[in-house]
């Protein structure tokens, strides 16, 4: 939960290899030119280098390939074929589609910020998936499989935790990559919870990160004290905030009133799991 900032970049199907190295490489150079605290070298993978599973939890690589493959979602209809179905339809499964080929780079805004990776990878145009009634194989299509996309976010919500100014260089910064993106000519997709990527407004960007704190915090506190009669403890980077109490009051009354009722529930119903699982 925080402000963040979600992109896609694509090229098309037919881009060579050598194109995607050097429109990523020229988008790297924009990266190192804008302030950004980290910039990391261009990484390639292929074949069975892209499946992140091959990779221990605690890789620096592995969240990188994690944000590089797709999903393909589907049901069975009344004969025991799967079919293709839009995620979280009712009765609907999704599978991991893993990328044939990856080329990307990764980048660090600054402090409190997550990563913001950046590539291009390639899926396979078809998976199968097998017929629950007759065990045959079934070839269902990968949304743009055969051509070059990414789909990535970056929350920058807790750069805020280092002032104001560190946030709007953090969250600016993504904005200008993107930007650079599309004169480059990757076609480009943002949401940006912030709202700066459609207004280009930076007060009202200003306005919305305040808005985030005070409910983080609202929402945190009801939490934390909820979490504390139940015996449990919990972590966020809003609490370390000099000003917690003060947001945590505007916070509050952002909530709907049953609220506060229905986080305690919450944190029962999770503390009972865990003493069941535990023994306690």
């Amino acid at each position: 939960m925080g402000l963040t900032i979600h992109f896609s970049l694509s090229l098309p199907a037919k881009t060579t290899a050598p194109d995607v190295r050097q429109k990523l490489g020229a988008l790297r150079q924009v990266c190192l030119d804008l302030p950004f605290q980290e910039v990391g070298e261009m990484l390639e993978f292929k074949g069975e280098e892209c499946d992140f599973k091959r990779r221990t939890q605690d890789d620096p690589l592995r969240w990188f390939l994690c944000q590089s493959d797709t999903m393909v979602h589907y049901k069975y209809d009344h004969s025991g074929k799967p079919v293709l179905a839009h995620a979280g339809e009712n009765g609907s499964y999704c599978r991991d589609v893993l990328p044939e080929h990856i080329i990307g780079f990764s980048t660090y805004p600054g402090n409190g910020c997550e990563e913001a990776n950046v590539g291009l990878s390639r899926f396979p145009q078809t998976i199968t998936v097998e017929n629950t009634r007759t065990c045959k194989n079934h070839r269902l299509p990968v949304e743009d499989g055969g051509g070059w996309q990414w789909h990535s976010f970056c929350k920058t919500q807790f750069a805020n935790e280092h002032g104001l100014e560190h946030f709007l260089r953090c969250h600016l910064s993504v904005v200008a990559m993107l930007d650079a993106a599309k004169r480059l000519g990757f076609e480009v997709t943002v949401n940006d919870e912030g709202h700066y990527w459609d207004k280009r407004d930076v007060h009202a960007l200003i306005k919305e990160i305040g808005s985030w704190d005070q409910l983080l915090a609202g929402f945190g506190g009801a939490l934390k004290d909820a979490a504390g009669e139940s015996g449990m403890t919990i972590e966020s980077p809003i609490f370390n905030r000099k000003d917690f109490e003060q947001l945590e009051m505007k916070g509050q009354a952002l909530l709907p009133p049953s609220w506060s009722k229905a986080v305690k529930s919450l944190v029962e119903a999770t503390a009972a799991i865990k003493s069941k699982k535990t023994g306690n």
